[in-house]
């Protein structure tokens, strides 16, 4: 029930942006999504994982789980971003305007470091998000 609460509230929070584009409503409901997405992969994965048969249903809710890592990730490099311009290299300049297309090629940056494609050309430069970066892949080396 929290969840499902939680993702109402985000709901809310993300038509609000949406409507009236303000630098604090896009923070609060970055965050907002994140640690609603933080609580809903821990439930998909723990239904996933659950002793008993292998089904269809169980792998893919496992996938379901890899993908929400993939767009937490995007949402841990969109808040860096917000709080620290210029943290990552390779991003075309943006206006608050923007923030859409910022967040899908976080998206982007996000999947190709969670499949280790890393193509190089959005680069962390910031130390904390060279340490996001850094930690997310020593997190899928361990996990493998």
């Amino acid at each position: 029930m929290l969840v499902f609460l939680w993702g109402l509230l985000t709901f809310v929070f993300v038509w609000v942006w949406h409507v009236f584009p303000h630098q604090t409503l896009i923070s609060v409901a970055t965050y907002l999504a994140l640690f609603y997405l933080v609580l809903l992969t821990p439930l998909i994965l723990g239904q996933a994982l659950r002793e008993g048969p292998t089904t269809s249903h169980r792998i893919m809710g496992a996938v379901a789980a890899y993908l929400l890592l993939g767009l937490i990730w995007s949402l841990i490099y969109y808040a860096i971003t917000l709080h620290i311009p210029g943290a990552f290299k390779g991003l075309k300049a943006f206006t608050e305007g923007d923030s859409e297309v910022l967040y899908t090629h976080f998206q982007y940056f996000s999947f190709t470091v969670l499949t280790t494609i890393g193509f190089g050309d959005i680069v962390p430069v910031a130390p904390i998000a060279r340490m996001a970066a850094a930690t997310r892949r020593w997190a899928k080396i361990e996990a493998s």
